[in-house]
């Protein structure tokens, strides 16, 4: 099958979410198809399915439409840097009168509140078929006559692994952290949306605190000195090797209340339960369509009093607690959902 992706940003470092969720669809996609990924912004590695094509806001291209036709795709798959904007239906339908495909699907990752008069102009440029990753993005869009199904994003089961105490601690040396610290991590933007000031509380209750922030997108940096003056350990640059820092971690902490300040469900949460870590969390969407209820070293709280108390009880009872937050996660590996999205290619 023939399939044309497009996506408006790539990155050869991927360190945001909606990046690494195009990526990893058309790195994987592109085993068993023949796929066309098609980009606007950014420095993908070179691949030779891989293009990048500057286009502007209304994808009115020639180059673009000429581009798409030479290929000759049997499904159009767009994944918005946002949600399912009006200006989004309206893109992934020319993209579609471009190609000539057959089916055109849209993947949406986060929400979006539609007016009155914006629900009927989607409605009439609806695509054939909206994957969505969320339970409430799925009823709005349901909601909305637009044929929708529910398919929970994968991660990443071989390269996200639980570590040995000894390696936990060779990695502590790796990066300069102390074998006696607990240390609670949060890995994303540095932007007070996320809500992550919240961490100076728990930093301050005797826990070090260690925030990696993308490198790709812009920072608060009056938020980042605050952190900084907290004693809080941050990371600015791009980490190639993620996995390590969630394996040297205790804990995971993801305080995100705003619906549009992360993916939905959040990549970060799942990675750190791959490595095994309890994670302590706000009820985010998507997240909670996964795992309704907390347990096995999942926690779900509400007030920053007590995400507090939570982080203090993990340390205070770590020896204690039986944590199978990777058992939890198994059932969403990258293969199974790709196994599930190729369904939907199908006529």
């Amino acid at each position: 099958m023939k399939i044309c992706i497009y996506t408006k940003r790539l990155n050869k470092y991927l360190d945001e979410g909606i990046t690494n969720v195009a990526y990893e669809l058309i790195k994987r996609l592109a085993r068993d198809h023949e796929v066309l990924a098609i980009y606007s912004v950014g420095d993908a590695n070179k691949e030779d399915y891989i293009v990048k094509m500057p286009v502007n806001a209304f994808f009115i291209s020639l180059k673009l439409r000429k581009l798409i036709k030479r290929f000759q795709p049997d499904v159009i798959l767009y994944i918005p840097r946002a949600s399912a904007t009006l200006l989004n239906f309206w893109r992934i339908r020319l993209l579609k009168q471009y190609s000539g495909a057959q089916k055109a699907i849209m993947l949406v990752l986060q929400p979006h509140e539609f007016n009155f008069l914006s629900k009927r102009l989607a409605w009439l440029m609806k695509p054939d078929l909206i994957l969505t990753t969320s339970r409430k993005i799925y009823q709005d869009l349901v909601d909305m006559n637009c044929q929708t199904k529910f398919i929970p994003i994968g991660v990443d089961l071989q390269k996200f692994v639980p570590v040995t105490q000894s390696r936990k601690a060779e990695l502590r040396k790796k990066y300069g952290f102390n074998d006696r610290d607990f240390i609670v991590l949060h890995v994303g933007h540095i932007n007070r949306n996320r809500n992550i000031e919240l961490l100076k509380q728990i930093r301050e209750s005797g826990s070090q605190v260690l925030i990696v922030g993308s490198s790709s997108t812009p920072q608060d940096n009056v938020l980042l000195s605050e952190l900084e003056a907290n004693k809080i350990k941050v990371i600015t640059n791009y980490m190639m090797n993620i996995e390590e820092i969630y394996q040297l971690s205790d804990c995971y902490v993801f305080p995100v209340k705003h619906e549009n300040a992360c993916i939905s469900p959040p990549l970060s949460v799942l990675e750190a339960m791959a490595c095994n870590l309890p994670v302590i969390s706000t009820r985010f969407n998507g997240l909670i369509d996964l795992f309704p209820e907390e347990g096995e070293g999942l926690f779900y709280c509400d007030t920053s009093k007590e995400f507090v108390a939570k982080v203090k009880y993990l340390r205070e009872n770590r020896e204690k607690i039986s944590i199978t937050t990777r058992k939890m996660v198994e059932p969403y590996s990258w293969e199974r959902c790709i196994i599930e999205i190729n369904k939907f290619f199908q006529f």
